[in-house]
């Protein structure tokens, strides 16, 4: 049923982006338990922004840039290992030494916090109260923090008040919008038909996306393991 208010293209397109979603969530299944996790590996998320409406619409017109707001997860995704592929995105696992078009660039300032605490562990004293502690996150105490610093190089970042470091295991963050993807593919000379089924429903997802909300809307943001 079309909800009140809403055209049947924005309808059709919803339901289109919600059934690639349902389909990857399908196919993936299978190989997500049976992947034994060796090498190096891809963590995939997808955003968006929405096209603003209304008064905000008019308001972007007399402005000297979008307003974009706040950006909205689409899901966090697992592709099957492809090192060339891996090599074009971000040039990692880089075997045949070829030059990439975009170099990793590190998460957006703009990330939700659920993105950013997938890659991140959060830093606590050890007299923080428990009920401090985001429940389902990653974190550490801060003496756990500073010997990772002398360990791995690493540091402790701040955001407004929440102190963060890097998962020592995780590496080479980037993002990426859909133009930038198909660029990168064509720079390393890689067919986006040789990539993965996941991979292919993952750029047709931010496809449709990009339909109902506007170019440029969607990103692909990652990073590896190993």
């Amino acid at each position: 049923m079309v909800r009140v208010g809403e055209s049947l293209d924005s309808y059709e397109q919803d339901l289109t982006l919600r059934c690639l979603v349902t389909e990857y969530n399908r196919v993936t299944l299978r190989w997500f338990i049976q992947v034994r996790i060796t090498g190096s590996d891809i963590h995939v998320c997808v955003d968006y922004f929405k096209t603003p409406k209304g008064a905000a619409r008019r308001r972007e017109a007399k402005s000297n840039g979008p307003i974009r707001g706040c950006p909205v997860i689409v899901d966090s995704f697992r592709i099957p290992r492809n090192y060339r592929l891996f090599a074009a995105l971000a040039g990692v696992r880089n075997i045949e030494g070829h030059s990439i078009r975009f170099q990793p660039r590190g998460l957006p300032d703009d990330c939700d916090y659920t993105i950013r605490s997938k890659f991140y562990m959060e830093v606590f004293s050890r007299e923080t109260p428990v009920e401090q502690y985001r429940g389902g996150y990653k974190w550490c105490y801060q003496d756990e923090a500073e010997s990772l610093c002398d360990r791995y190089g690493l540091e402790v970042e701040t955001y407004g008040l929440i102190r963060l470091i890097r998962d020592p295991d995780l590496h080479t963050p980037g993002f990426l919008q859909l133009n930038e993807i198909d660029q990168a593919l064509k720079h390393a000379e890689y067919d986006v038909s040789e990539a993965s089924y996941e991979f292919r429903l993952i750029r047709d997802i931010m496809c449709s996306l990009d339909d109902q909300y506007g170019k440029q809307c969607s990103r692909l943001i990652f990073w590896f393991d190993g």
